[in-house]
């Protein structure tokens, strides 16, 4: 945990396991941490919640601070559309984990060889 705690991308930690009183203390000893969880629907739905939170708030903020930074429309229109998009990636992507069979280990190999390819070119590797 103390490895990837302090990767800025990092925004929640959820932690997915069979004992939640054996993870316990992680919620007290990591500020990032949220929730622990036994069930994956459970986990599905706060995750989901806490995502859309952050994203409204950047939203939120980021609307405000485009409006003084440009007071042409169509840029917060573009915007916004852009937000949205990444709104319903998120979506589409726990509605992904979701069907993922818990005992599956091949799906769970072809994920993480998509996570790998996909940030192959990031400098922040660990």
């Amino acid at each position: 945990m103390s490895y990837i705690y302090n990767e800025s991308q990092l925004k929640f930690i959820y932690v997915f396991c069979m004992n939640k009183e054996k993870h316990l203390e992680w919620t007290y000893k990591y500020e990032k941490i949220c929730d622990i969880f036994t069930d994956k629907y459970e986990l599905f739905h706060n995750s989901t919640a806490k995502v859309r939170s952050y994203e409204k708030s950047l939203l939120t903020m980021s609307i405000f601070h485009r409006t003084y930074i440009t007071t042409e429309e169509n840029s917060i229109r573009d915007y916004i559309i852009g937000e949205n998009i990444s709104l319903m990636w998120f979506q589409s992507f726990f509605d992904i984990l979701l069907r993922i069979p818990l005992d599956n280990n091949l799906a769970k190999q072809d994920m993480i060889a998509e996570c790998r390819l996909y940030y192959k070119n990031n400098p922040l590797k660990f």
